[in-house]
Order: structure tokens, then C-alpha cells, then sequence
């Protein structure tokens, strides 16, 4: 996939929304990458990115997270990957997106508040401890949007706060989840402590 840079400040200016990214990949085919080092498909410049989960995930989250009733609520980002129905639940910027996305994908749960966020989630759902295998097991089912950008902190902040797009996974700075939301997501994040 080739690297392509948008001007994407004149999108904040103007205004693209939802935020529109140019490249995607599944997470399974993205850790084969991984594995064959070196990893040169993301590279470390500055960007923001978009996690997409499938249907049969995002209830099972969303469900754990704050049950049926609050999740219908949500006004959530939705495409078509292939023949199946995908929802973005997690919006996410960063100085180095070569290594967020390691990271989110392969790192220890110190490096990832998406890791450490799924792991609190997942672990409301099994009588075990929710280890890394149960995390990689769901984002292995997800798709990974990104573009890069210089402007990655305000195309984040300007996302987060679109009046029509919920991004449930989002702690800090979300403006489109009810209040109860993130103060279940922050009470499962304290428990996994």
C-alpha cells in the first residue's frame, strides 16, 4: 500500500467529516507484516487512525461496556469491508504511527490505553484474567484505517466532537458518549489495576 499524505489541516478547516483516510488494513494480515521484519508498510511519521470492529464484536464490547439499552444510542461510524458491516469504535492520533500501531497490536498493555481499554472490557466477559491472547483474538477480527498528518491532535480533537459520530471506545475528550459511558469505561480501566 503506498503512503499517501492528504493536506488534511484544510479538512479540519473546512471540513470533512467524518475524517477521510486513505489507507486500511486487517489486522491479521497487518501482525503477518509484523512478524517479517522489517516493518516498513506504516511508517513513523506523525497521523490519526480509526479501529474497526465487525458487528459480532461491537455488541459483545459495547454490551460489556454499558449494556444494549445505552449502546443503541450511539450514532456509530459505519462501512462496508468486503461483505461484511464494520464499526468504527476507537478514533486515535499520534507523533510515530509505525510504532502506535505496533503497540496497539503486539505491545504490552503499558503501551496501549486501546489495549489496556480492551483488556478491562473483555475481562467483564470471562471468568479468567484477560490476557493478551483474549485481546488479540478480538482486534485480530478488526480492520486499521490511518493517513498521516502534521495536524494529528487537532484532526482527533475535531473528530471527537462531531455531533453525528460516536466513538465509544474513546476515554478522553468524547464528546458524543453519555456521561455513565465513560464513567464505565473508566471504572473497568481502575478494576484492571
Amino acid at each position: 500500500m503506498a503512503k499517501k499524505t492528504t493536506n488534511l489541516c484544510s479538512q479540519i478547516l473546512g471540513t470533512t467529516h467524518p475524517f477521510k483516510m486513505h489507507n486500511i488494513i486487517s489486522v491479521t494480515h497487518l501482525r503477518q507484516l509484523m512478524n517479517s521484519r522489517p516493518f516498513v508498510l506504516v511508517d513513523s511519521s506523525p497521523g490519526v487512525y480509526r479501529w474497526w470492529f465487525p458487528k459480532k464484536e461491537k455488541d459483545r464490547i459495547l454490551g460489556l461496556i454499558g449494556g444494549k439499552a445505552i449502546a443503541s444510542q450511539l450514532n456509530l461510524l459505519e462501512r462496508k469491508i468486503g461483505n461484511k458491516k464494520y464499526y468504527a469504535l476507537y478514533f486515535g492520533e499520534s507523533g510515530n504511527l509505525n510504532q502506535r500501531i505496533q503497540d496497539h497490536v503486539k505491545g504490552p498493555f503499558s503501551n496501549s490505553t486501546f489495549r489496556r481499554t480492551l483488556r478491562a472490557i473483555l475481562a467483564q466477559g470471562s471468568s479468567a484474567c484477560c490476557d493478551s491472547e483474549i485481546v488479540d483474538s478480538c482486534i485480530d477480527t478488526c480492520y486499521w484505517e490511518w493517513d498521516y498528518t502534521s495536524c494529528h491532535k487537532e484532526v482527533e480533537a475535531a473528530e471527537l466532537c462531531q455531533k453525528d459520530i460516536a466513538y465509544p471506545l474513546n476515554i478522553e475528550d468524547n464528546q458524543m458518549v453519555p456521561q455513565e459511558w465513560i464513567d464505565n469505561l473508566k471504572r473497568l480501566k481502575e478494576m484492571m489495576k
